[in-house]
């Protein structure tokens, strides 16, 4: 999506930012005058939360309309910039590799996280892991954690990295809610969606089928598979592989089990399964997969 030649491209360090600071965490009000951002990208990560305007977003692989309430993930490394922009006023949560790892190690397992923070195995049909729409009602108390975070910057105290750390971590609270199985779709969605979606999670074994999901919701296959590729673009049985997937990943990168074990406990009928739906995913096996993980620099890295 971006034409690397039309413009310069600068690159932000984590040291020249985070160096001395003990909580880690940055957090910038932004008000857009211009109508085009110069491409850039960075060693840290940073969310990005719409408080008005809209504008373009244009990454290395997509390109979409912000507007408010829109939060969404830059990851270490991807390049970005906006244009078209229109009174554009967004809050930046710049966070460095400590933080990163801090919710890595204790959200590992959470599917949420690993969709919106992680880009891995997205659950919820959105063109882009790492991009949600807050609610208004969410929106407007998550711009007050913003500004409290905000005063404890301009008037700081011995204890205030902590309540920096406190406030980013219960925005991320919001997001992670947000991204459970009940609320992972739309409102607007099919109510008989809804229910199977949910009835998928709190039901999936190696033994359910898609026939299962449709009887417990009261409609024929057919409807279910119409349903699914009408509001996700995707599969009723593309969809249940996501949700294994999802369990698969965290147990696979944080275990030293069987490949075998792990696939059954997530859910897939055998290995052949797992690694079938892994490559239409991923575009390789899962060993090749976890080697690139751990070979991979990432803001885990210490600075």
């Amino acid at each position: 999506m971006m034409d690397e030649h039309s413009e310069n491209i600068y690159h932000i360090t984590e040291k020249h930012l985070f160096d001395n600071l003990k909580s880690g965490i940055i957090v910038l009000n932004k008000q857009y005058y211009q109508q085009t951002e110069v491409i850039h990208d960075h060693e840290f990560n940073e969310l990005v939360i719409v408080k008005s305007g809209s504008a373009q977003h244009i990454t290395e692989n997509f390109r979409y309309r912000v507007g408010r309430g829109d939060v969404f993930l830059l990851r270490s490394g991807m390049r970005h910039s906006y244009h078209d922009i229109d009174g554009l006023n967004i809050f930046n949560i710049l966070y460095s590799g400590k933080i990163a790892r801090f919710l890595r190690e204790d959200l590992l397992t959470h599917p949420g996280y690993l969709a919106f923070f992680e880009g891995i195995a997205s659950i919820s049909g959105d063109t882009e892991s790492g991009r949600y729409r807050f609610p208004e009602e969410d929106l407007g108390r998550v711009l007050e954690l913003l500004e409290e975070m905000r005063r404890e910057d301009a008037s700081p105290s011995p204890e205030s990295h902590f309540a920096k750390i406190a406030l980013f971590m219960r925005i991320v609270v919001f997001i992670l809610r947000s991204r459970n199985p009940e609320t992972a779709l739309p409102q607007s969605s099919n109510a008989k969606l809804r229910e199977a979606v949910i009835f998928m999670y709190r039901n999936n074994s190696g033994q359910l089928k898609i026939s299962d999901v449709a009887q417990a919701c009261n409609v024929t296959i057919r409807t279910l598979q119409r349903l699914f590729k009408a509001h996700l673009n995707k599969t009723p049985e593309e969809y249940l592989s996501e949700i294994r997937l999802n369990r698969f990943i965290p147990q696979y990168l944080n275990s030293d089990g069987k490949i075998r074990d792990l696939a059954v406990r997530s859910g897939f009928s055998d290995i052949g399964q797992l690694n079938r739906r892994f490559k239409k995913r991923f575009g390789c096996s899962p060993r090749e997969w976890r080697k690139q993980q751990l070979l991979l620099p990432s803001a885990d890295a210490e600075p």
